[in-house]
């Protein structure tokens, strides 16, 4: 297996449509069975046998560069990358040309060994630009020392590698005087080019195999590897004049293009899910070894060529050296997992430092419970927050700090939290204080019960009191008056319109009482805006008093109040409660300049849910200057045969005065007219 990857489709992919290059790879490997099997038994005729011999990798061919193309065209790979896949389609295009065409011409046209034609050195030139493609596919490496360690490596490989092809294949093809000037300059011209092409996709290779998303370009250079290795034994066969054109080799070759299939359509498959850019993620390779086999492999051939000398001093200088060397190698591979292991290590304690200082220094509460909800962390905030010595809080019960109201909700909170890996949810809940007060947080909880480090659910909670209240006062600037503290028009007009809702379906009626002060003008212009809006209190009192907490009681504005009233008892309750309201407010009220005596006009409108809410509004307000008209001090109940929608404001007459005990308060009509913002009549 290379890498990590496997070859069914990426996750990405619907479970009802496949990308056909998946099928294609399918037919591929089953292709390629087949053909192997096929060199193993030579099924068919002579003739059959050599068109199938020299034919049979076309197809495979032609897959790959179709696939290769289509990685070139693909927009979410990086131009790099893009023209790095152009370039293997022109090797793979290349080479389907040379096995195809100038392969045949001079085996069956010309009758000479192709290894032998200068035709084949068209393979050089599918080497280089394959080479080049490989390059491009890769990423550039930033620091210095990853420069000078990836150029000993590749030096490391290309000096173990080199070492057995020079030895059992170009020093007998430059020593050989059989073969002519020509022949060995091509000979020696195609060990030195796949030698070239080995070391550049060794190194690649290394470079590279780290990298989690590697496995398209590993695959790759695995199937040119092979390719090589079947190129350089079929030059050695042809040598030694053993090679066949039908051989085993022929199989080696198709498993190859395979493999690089497989690389192609794994990079398409990576850039259709959307994951084409290079992961910095490392992980631990098989490649990272080649080095250490270059080595290894020098060494082997050493000790076989030199087996006869084993017995002699010479052997024991040998033997010592390979030992010497193998023990630097395993004291190599022993430091580099030390260091990594030490890096590691001082990552984490980099991290756990960090982490540390910034939940000490954070405002924001920080607990880390188990699934049970049980305290295994809590940091030092808590102090601040809730009065608590963190000791005294380990292994406590979160839910046990929780209100009392709030704790089914904690549980289902905390059960909601651990349903899957990474889940994250916000609550507000009470907490309470060391002093037995109740303090308002929001928390949010995150399922870290998998994470090796963590094991828990981490809670960061934070106190949002101030924000609760600053919502309560923008609460009651927008719905309730600033004066009287009553509902506002704007809540009371809803609250009806919902009450009407109801009554639609319930049938059961509600009714609206609208008040008006008399004469409240003459207050304001001659007493003062001071003394009205104490009176405007005060008559919101004495309405708050006289009606039921289910009431809903508003000042509209100015001097204009109203009284929503569902579940309406009997009409005679309803005038018994309208009576008691006026009597209420007939009473003389108690003022700094004295006592005075202002009485309330009140109209009563009765709805069983047909009417909106601004006619309701208005057959109570229509009441009211009917109770006006009537001599005021009294209320009129809406009565649509008797009254019109027509209104007359009366003009505003001075109040009645009651007599103090230090002097009567005399009153004129006339008065200021002058704008002012609270007990001002619109």
């Amino acid at each position: 297996m290379i890498g990590s990857s496997t070859l069914p489709p990426p996750e990405s992919a619907s479970k009802s449509t496949v990308d056909p290059g998946w099928w294609v790879v399918g037919v591929v490997a089953v292709y390629v069975v087949l053909f192997i099997l096929w060199t193993q038994f030579h099924w068919g005729s002579e003739e059959y046998r050599s068109l199938i011999g020299n034919l049979a990798a076309l197809p495979l061919e032609i897959t790959l560069v179709a696939l290769c193309w289509r990685n070139s065209m693909h927009p979410a790979l990086a131009p790099r990358v893009r023209w790095g896949w152009r370039l293997l389609t022109v090797a793979a295009a290349c080479y389907v040309i040379v096995n195809s065409v100038l392969w045949p011409h001079d085996e069956w046209v010309l009758r000479q060994q192709p290894f032998l034609s200068w035709s084949r050195a068209g393979v050089i030139s599918c080497y280089l630009c394959a080479l080049l493609g490989l390059i491009l596919l890769t990423e550039a490496l930033e620091s210095r020392a990853e420069r000078l360690k990836f150029c000993l490596d590749a030096v490391i490989m290309l000096v173990g590698v080199s070492t057995p092809i020079w030895y059992f294949q170009m020093q007998p093809i430059a020593v050989a005087d059989s073969n002519s000037l020509s022949a060995t300059a091509l000979f020696l011209m195609f060990p030195s080019t796949a030698l070239l092409f080995l070391f550049g996709a060794l190194a690649v290779l290394r470079k590279d195999s780290s990298l989690r998303n590697a496995s398209p370009l590993q695959w790759l250079v695995v199937g040119m590897l092979v390719y090589c290795a079947a190129d350089l034994v079929s030059a050695s066969q042809v040598l030694k004049d053993i090679f066949q054109t039908r051989g085993s080799l022929e199989g080696l070759y198709a498993i190859a293009d395979l493999m690089m299939i497989i690389g192609a359509q794994l990079e398409y498959a990576r850039a259709a899910a959307g994951d084409s850019t290079v992961s910095a993620r490392r992980r631990n390779d098989v490649f990272k070894a080649l080095p250490y086999l270059a080595v290894v492999l020098a060494y082997g051939l050493l000790l076989a060529i030199a087996r006869d000398y084993w017995r002699e001093p010479l052997g024991d200088l040998l033997f010592a050296a390979v030992g010497l060397t193998a023990l630097l190698i395993v004291r190599q591979i022993v430091a580099s997992r030390e260091n990594s292991r030490l890096r590691a290590e001082q990552a984490k304690h980099e991290s756990e430092a960090h982490f540390a200082a910034l939940v000490r220094k954070s405002s924001d509460l920080t607990t880390i419970t188990d699934p049970y909800s049980v305290i295994q962390f809590i940091s030092p905030a808590v102090r601040n927050l809730l009065g608590y010595e963190p000791d005294l809080l380990h292994q406590t019960p979160l839910l046990a700090l929780l209100h009392p109201e709030d704790q089914a909700r904690g549980r289902a909170f905390f059960r909601d939290t651990l349903r899957g890996m990474g889940v994250t949810a916000t609550i507000e809940w009470r907490m309470r204080c060391r002093d037995e007060s109740w303090l308002q947080v929001e928390t949010v909880a995150s399922n870290l019960c998998d994470d090796p480090v963590v094991r828990g659910i981490v809670l960061n909670s934070r106190n949002i009191s101030e924000r609760r209240a600053l919502e309560e006062k923008l609460r009651q600037l927008a719905f309730h008056d600033s004066l009287t503290r009553l509902a506002n028009r704007v809540l009371f007009l809803d609250r009806v319109g919902h009450a009407l809702e109801r009554t639609q379906r319930s049938r059961q009626p509600i009714a609206i009482m609208f008040l008006d002060l008399d004469s409240f003008k003459a207050i304001n212009d001659n007493l003062g805006h001071g003394e009205g809006d104490r009176l405007l209190v005060t008559t919101a009192r004495q309405l708050v008093r006289h009606t039921r907490a289910s009431d809903t009681v508003a000042r509209l504005g100015g001097d204009e109040f109203a009284v929503l009233i569902e579940d309406i008892p009997p009409l005679e309750d309803l005038k018994q409660l309208a009576d008691r309201i006026i009597e209420a407010l007939r009473i003389p009220f108690k003022l700094e300049s004295g006592d005075v005596l202002v009485t309330a006009s009140m109209g009563v409108a009765i709805s069983a849910g047909s009417e909106s809410v601004d006619e309701l509004l208005r057959n109570a307000d229509t009441a009211m200057y009917a109770a006006k008209a009537r001599g005021k001090q009294c209320y009129e109940i809406f009565d649509p045969r008797k009254h019109t929608a027509a209104r007359r404001p009366l003009e505003a007459e001075p109040p009645v005065l009651a007599p103090t005990s230090t002097q009567d308060i005399v009153l004129s009509a006339a008065g200021s007219d002058a704008q002012y913002p609270n007990n001002r009549a619109p």
